[in-house]
């Protein structure tokens, strides 16, 4: 019976959960992986915005593919560009619910963000003050980031003024 018990735990893969190696990367994964579809469709929504007849015009100039995307795709863009990158960063910094449902913290802390760890101290430990201020914390250090991704916008996106 040790046999078979063995060959079935030996075919199982490996627990990516239960180890402080790999919890993160595979939290990382799994938050990649919500993000990508969101993206995509902002992306392609985007491409498709851009007029053809601007590629027509830079092909009959000579324009090449690199050109082309540098010149005409990326500029045109780039508004989407600056949204998906606020989003996707902002989404990352508060990744509570995949660390909460996946591993709780992790195997030894080692999948412990800020934001669980708030959420740990307020709710878990009933330190409701200090777990406000890494919260305050998180908030300004969102904020600024924002705010810096905002004021920098008039290098990166094409249509401001």
């Amino acid at each position: 019976m040790s046999t078979a018990s063995s060959t079935r735990s030996a075919s199982r893969g490996p627990n990516w959960l239960q180890h402080g190696d790999t919890a993160m990367v595979s939290v990382i994964i799994t938050q990649v992986i919500r993000s990508v579809g969101v993206n995509m469709v902002l992306f392609l929504a985007a491409l498709q915005g851009v007029p053809s007849h601007l590629y027509e015009a830079a092909r009959i100039d000579g324009a090449g593919s690199r050109v082309m995307f540098t010149r005409i795709t990326l500029p045109l863009i780039s508004p989407t560009v600056l949204l998906t990158s606020i989003i996707t960063i902002v989404g990352a910094l508060q990744s509570f619910a995949q660390i909460a449902v996946l591993t709780s913290g992790g195997p030894e802390l080692s999948a412990t963000v800020l934001v669980y760890y708030v959420f740990q101290q307020a709710f878990e430990f009933n330190h409701i003050g200090y777990g406000s201020t890494p919260a305050l914390m998180l908030l300004s250090f969102v904020m600024l980031l924002t705010l810096l991704q905002w004021q920098l916008r008039r290098k990166w996106v094409f249509h401001e003024q």
